[in-house]
C-alpha cells in the first residue's frame, strides 16, 4: 500500500528479522537489501519478548518463505480440496530452515456467516467472494484460476466491470462459495468448521 512492489519475498523476510529483533528490547542495526535501520529501539518495553508471527501468504514461494521463517500461515481464499498441497509446500520450508512442521500453527482466513436464514446468509458470504475477486486488482482473480475456479472468475470480473454486482454475487458457484468460506445454517457451519480442521486447520479464523 502506497509502496514500490517489488521483491516481495526479500521484503517478508526482512519484516519478519526485524520485528522480531524490536520485540526483543534491544536497539537494533540492521542492514538489509531494502530496509535499513541504525541504533532502533522501542521506546517502552514489550510486554513479552518473543511474540508469535503469522503471515498471511497465498502464492507457493510465499507459502515456503512462511515455513520458513513464520510461527503461523492465514491462508485466504484457499480451497479447502487444496489446502494438503498447500501445506506439502509450507512443510517443505519448515524442513529447509531445520524445523518440525508443529511449529507453525495453521489458521486459514475464512469468511464465514451462519444463520438460520440460510438464503441471506449464502448471499453475504457470496458478496464478500465476488468484492474480493473482482474487485481487488488482478490477485484474486488468478489466484482462484489456479485453484481450478478460473470460470467463475471471469464471469465475477466481467460482471463487476460491467458495474452489476448482483450478477457478479450470482457467479459465485456453489463449489466455489463451499471450499473457501463457511455459510449456511449453523450446523453446516459447525461441519464446515470440522472438515478444514480434518483437512490440517490449527485454528480456523
Amino acid at each position: 500500500h502506497g509502496v514500490k512492489y517489488e521483491k516481495p519475498l526479500r521484503r517478508t523476510q526482512e519484516y519478519v528479522e526485524i520485528i522480531r529483533m524490536i520485540i526483543s528490547g534491544e536497539r537494533v542495526t540492521y542492514e538489509g537489501e531494502i530496509l535499513k535501520l541504525k541504533n532502533f529501539r522501542l521506546q517502552f518495553r514489550p510486554y513479552r519478548n518473543n511474540i508469535p508471527i503469522y503471515v498471511a501468504s497465498i502464492g507457493p514461494k510465499n507459502i515456503r518463505l512462511t515455513g520458513e521463517i513464520a510461527d503461523g500461515w492465514i491462508p485466504f481464499l484457499v480451497p479447502i480440496e487444496s489446502l494438503e498441497d498447500a501445506l506439502k509446500i509450507l512443510v517443505s520450508g519448515s524442513q529447509e530452515s531445520g524445523r518440525g512442521s508443529d511449529q507453525i500453527k495453521i489458521c486459514p482466513y475464512l469468511p464465514a456467516l451462519v444463520s438460520e436464514d440460510v438464503d441471506l446468509s449464502i448471499k453475504l458470504v457470496k458478496e464478500y467472494i465476488a468484492f474480493y475477486v473482482g474487485s481487488m486488482g488482478s490477485y484474486y482473480y488468478k489466484l482462484m484460476g489456479r485453484y481450478g475456479f478460473g470460470n467463475e472468475a471471469e464471469a465475477i470480473t466481467s460482471a463487476m466491470k460491467k458495474g452489476s454486482k448482483s450478477d457478479a454475487i450470482e457467479s459465485v458457484s456453489d463449489s466455489l462459495l463451499n471450499s473457501v468460506s463457511i455459510a449456511g445454517s449453523p450446523d453446516e457451519g459447525k461441519r464446515t468448521i470440522h472438515q478444514f480442521r480434518k483437512a490440517g486447520a490449527d485454528l480456523p479464523i
